[in-house]
């Protein structure tokens, strides 16, 4: 919010200073699916920075921040995993422990949808998962 309202600013050197922080922020970022989320955001206001300024100092830095934060997206994949997908290789991981009751499917939704929202979010650190995804036989040995 903070970089949307000063792209938008009527200042060139608040939009300059904008541009500098979008391209050093991109720069220290290690996964471009980390970028992904707020390029819809970002690239439209600092592609109309570039199109906009005057001072050609301030257009240098802003088409800079541009060409850094295409960059620092390239090569992302953003395929998500749904719960679906999450329960079937739940229940292939199970094999024989897949029981077919009541009880036992609405636990593995709930399981799957956990273990689909945490791959999202890239948290993949096992303890988090033990604790917070499989925390209930059988799904605690997968």
């Amino acid at each position: 919010p903070v970089l949307s309202r000063g792209l938008n600013d009527k200042v060139e050197e608040v939009k300059r200073t904008c541009c500098l922080i979008v391209d050093n922020m991109c720069k220290v970022v290690e996964d471009p699916a980390a970028v992904v989320p707020i390029m819809p955001r970002l690239e439209p206001l600092v592609r109309a920075a570039c199109e906009k300024m005057a001072n050609p100092e301030a257009r240098n830095m802003a088409d800079r921040a541009l060409n850094t934060l295409q960059k620092a997206a390239q090569g992302v994949e953003t395929k998500e995993v749904t719960p679906e997908d999450a329960l079937n290789l739940i229940k292939a991981a199970l094999g024989d422990k897949a029981s077919g009751d009541e009880a036992f499917e609405v636990t593995a939704k709930h399981i799957a949808s956990l273990a689909a929202m945490a791959t999202n979010m890239r948290s993949f650190d096992s303890e988090a998962w033990k604790s917070g995804v499989g925390f209930v036989e059988p799904f605690s040995g997968i």
